[in-house]
């Protein structure tokens, strides 16, 4: 019986000294993304990657992102026939 409460304080202090680890690694990632997420600067950034797997970086504001490119007025409707 004793031999079982060993193991079992034994297992708990593993499991102690495991959470704390790991509480410990999730605090530094966070503690370094926030870090990171303050150097970017105050421009929203938008990274999305290509056909290529290559990165690309949109830094423009929302409004000026989400605007038309092309205007009403300009170029005309073509009726597509399929031949």
């Amino acid at each position: 019986m004793f031999f079982l409460k060993f193991l079992l304080i034994i297992f708990l202090a593993g499991l102690f000294i495991v959470l704390f680890f790991l509480f410990g690694v999730i605090s530094l990632v966070s503690k370094a993304r926030r870090q990171f997420k303050g150097q970017t600067g105050q421009t929203r950034s938008n990274t999305r990657q290509n056909n290529n797997g290559q990165p690309v970086t949109d830094t423009r504001d929302p409004e000026q992102a989400s605007r038309k490119i092309i205007p009403d007025d300009e170029g005309e409707y073509v009726e597509y026939e399929e031949m």
